[in-house]
């Protein structure tokens, strides 16, 4: 998974958990990867996404602003690889060359 990608995802899990403990478990990922992600993305965008100040974490009016897009973008990466591993299952044939 390419950096940006699992920035994102991260992002997402966290949204959705409000916990980057919670979101990393859940992602398979050490907490401190997960942390570095999140704040990896929120200095490329610029931008704070969850108020740290209290447990759980609660997203900024940006995180809220972008969530919905976030997890669409994620669940159309999800159907174009299925979609490609099912053509890839069905097309697939031996080639003999002889």
């Amino acid at each position: 998974m390419s950096d940006d990608l699992l920035e994102w995802t991260v992002f997402e899990a966290v949204f959705r958990t409000r916990s980057v403990t919670q979101a990393a478990k859940e992602l398979k990922l050490r907490p401190a990867v997960a942390s570095s992600r999140l704040l990896s993305l929120e200095k490329r965008l610029g931008r704070q996404l969850f108020h740290r100040e209290s447990r759980p974490f609660s997203p900024t009016a940006d995180a809220r602003a972008i969530h919905e897009d976030v997890r669409g973008m994620l669940a159309s990466r999800r159907r174009i690889e299925e979609s490609i591993a099912r053509s890839a299952d069905e097309g697939s044939a031996v080639l003999r060359v002889m």
